[in-house]
């Protein structure tokens, strides 16, 4: 009976060092499958996202990580703006009274993307059908015009859901400004 005790005690430790072993190599810092998810976000100094094949980094707006815009294959754009003093919802409801006459803009039901929930709204121009999306961050808001979201759903959402904004988002921006596009590592 002392034997088998024995044998099942060493094979029960044996399991729980195994399980221990496998949890300890199963990513960085022992975080599991939550590495490899951060470990392909691009950081833009006040943003980090994930930007999927289909999609490139833009210059339009200027060169530097404060100005960081997004561009499709087929050229249609997507520009990430922070402004600072209103909530996302002063800053919808302005944008929209500005802009609903020219454009016959649209309120949607809001979004959620990752921790963020969206308010959204459609408009159109003479490139398309654009897609307008305002969130508030710690500091301020942001906001991400998509030029023509038609055929782009799949990869806008895709940045939408792996976008993340650090604390003070205000004085990111302001330090985003020292660095280049061209010094950001696009990680795939």
């Amino acid at each position: 009976m002392k034997k088998i005790i024995a044998i099942f005690s060493s094979l029960a430790m044996a399991l729980v060092v195994s399980l221990v072993m496998v949890g300890c190599s199963s990513g960085e810092g022992g975080g599991g499958g939550t590495a490899a998810v951060a470990d392909k976000k691009s950081d833009f100094v006040w943003f980090k996202v994930e930007v999927p094949d289909g999609v490139s980094v833009s210059n339009t707006a200027g060169d530097t990580c404060d100005k960081a815009g997004f561009k499709f294959e087929d050229g249609k754009r997507i520009i990430i703006f922070y402004e600072d003093g209103e909530t996302a919802q002063q800053f919808f409801d302005k944008k929209g009274h500005d802009t609903a006459a020219a454009f016959e803009w649209t309120v949607v039901d809001p979004e959620t993307h990752g921790d963020k929930k969206w308010l959204v709204a459609t408009y159109n121009h003479s490139g398309g059908n654009a897609k307008y999306y305002c969130t508030d961050v710690n500091g301020g808001i942001v906001y991400i015009d998509v030029m023509s979201i038609e055929g782009h759903e799949e990869l806008v959402n895709k940045m939408l859901d792996t976008i993340e904004f650090p604390d003070d988002v205000k004085q990111a921006v302001k330090d985003a400004k020292q660095k280049n596009l061209t010094d950001v590592e696009i990680k795939k």
